[in-house]
């Protein structure tokens, strides 16, 4: 994955508009069979929200009262869930939350949410929202932010 976006910097601009639709295609795949390998051989599927953060959880008095918008729900893995919490907080405090091997999957999941987001929006058609998911991860990726803001990285 990393190294399919190293090879995108290389490229001038007209040669990543017109084949940008093929190395997303590919990255999509990628990421999809990097994803679903690791996690399926090392965690117990549960049920995942799938866009789970302080933005779709309803709050009382500093309380936690309910959880918004199921509909990316699915069986997975449950590090898909504390991925975007890594992005808000940082591993290190989410570490607080999560059994470590949760949290090495999580930053796995969280190094791929840019490409996973700019998947989506290729099969839409959205160019800018696309576009600017590829240049997420690329901005990440040059700034060793992929798996957490602070730059941890996962263990082997």
């Amino acid at each position: 994955m990393v190294r399919r976006a190293r090879h995108l910097r290389g490229t001038s601009r007209r040669d990543r508009q017109c084949h940008a639709g093929t190395r997303l295609a590919d990255s999509e795949g990628v990421v999809r069979r990097t994803r679903f390998s690791r996690c399926r051989r090392q965690r117990t599927p549960a049920l995942v929200h799938g866009d789970f953060g302080p933005h779709n959880i309803g709050w009382c008095d500093g309380v936690a009262v309910s959880v918004f918008d199921w509909d990316n729900a699915a069986l997975d893995d449950p590090a898909i869930d504390i991925a975007p919490l890594i992005g808000i907080y940082g591993a290190m405090h989410v570490a607080d939350i999560a059994p470590a091997d949760l949290l090495q999957r999580a930053m796995r999941h969280r190094a791929t949410l840019p490409l996973q987001v700019a998947a989506a929006a290729h099969r839409v058609g959205d160019a800018a929202l696309r576009g600017h998911a590829v240049g997420n991860f690329r901005s990440r990726l040059a700034a060793g932010t992929l798996h957490d803001p602070a730059g941890s990285r996962p263990l082997a």
